[in-house]
């Protein structure tokens, strides 16, 4: 079998323009920690679709990439969103961009991107609060960052919307710090630091979401993933690789506080 290292971004081609919980737990005694995940943690967990198009009417060609994100900060009105920049990197060869984001419930936002850098394979996107068709402004949650790093043996979650999926939660621990090469690289992810590595299933689409540890804190980024293909066109998912703290940190610029712009 041969083991593939991939960018965990769903693309979708569309013809002619665009209209537009799941959980793996094996064990117990992680109930509470599950129980608070699925109940605050999911609320800043948002799914990341980026449209590109170009041409005019039936000529129009387009695709989108789907990807996750995490809400990190609320401030005067907006709310601000980690996310890779393999997610919401521009096309030059389709001129037309657009970046939207749906949050825990199906609600559907515009969004700017406001800070990007492939080197880091991250990016913020921001978005205005608005109200639901209900006419109430959704309860969204600023999922907050570790006060550390998390080490070897300890319990992670991954939290995103792999293949399209709402707050998917998965378990898993950490194997530790690594530097890995995507099967699949692009300009748009030029990551050649260590990242940590983890055990927390991942799929495509997971782009961007975050990896919590047990006090459902941020400690990393889900940007890629390792899995081995058998020959007959299946996959079997190895490991998740994600942007370590201390780079998120560093590319926010406030050491262990948030950034907004």
């Amino acid at each position: 079998m041969k083991k593939k290292l991939l960018a965990l971004v769903l693309s979708i081609a569309l013809a002619f323009g665009f209209s537009g919980c799941s959980l793996n737990i094996n064990r117990a005694e992680y109930l509470d920690f599950v129980n608070t995940l699925s109940e605050t943690t999911v609320k800043g967990c948002v799914k990341v679709e980026t449209l590109y198009s170009r041409g005019f009417g039936t000529s129009t060609e387009a695709y989108v990439s789907q990807g996750s994100g995490v809400i990190y900060e609320y401030q005067s009105g907006w709310y601000y969103v980690l996310t890779n920049n393999h997610v919401v990197a521009k096309d030059s060869s389709f001129p037309n961009y657009a970046v939207t984001l749906y949050d825990c419930y199906g609600n559907l936002y515009e969004c700017d991107v406001v800070k990007s850098s492939a080197d880091d394979d991250l990016a913020v996107v921001k978005f205005a609060a608005q109200q639901d068709i209900a006419g109430e402004f959704p309860e969204l949650y600023a999922v907050p960052f570790a006060e550390g790093s998390v080490d070897k043996g300890d319990v992670v979650a991954s939290v995103g919307a792999p293949d399209g999926k709402f707050n998917s939660i998965t378990l898993g621990k950490v194997r530790g710090y690594s530097t890995v090469e995507l099967s699949d690289a692009t300009q748009s992810s030029n990551v050649s630091y260590p990242v940590l590595c983890h055990t927390a299933i991942t799929h495509q689409g997971s782009s961007g979401g975050m990896l919590v540890n047990e006090k459902s804190e941020i400690v990393g980024v889900n940007f890629a993933g390792a899995v081995t293909e058998d020959g007959d066109g299946g996959e079997t998912f190895l490991e998740g690789y994600a942007i370590p703290l201390n780079k998120i940190q560093a590319f926010l610029g406030l050491g262990g506080n948030s950034l907004a712009w």
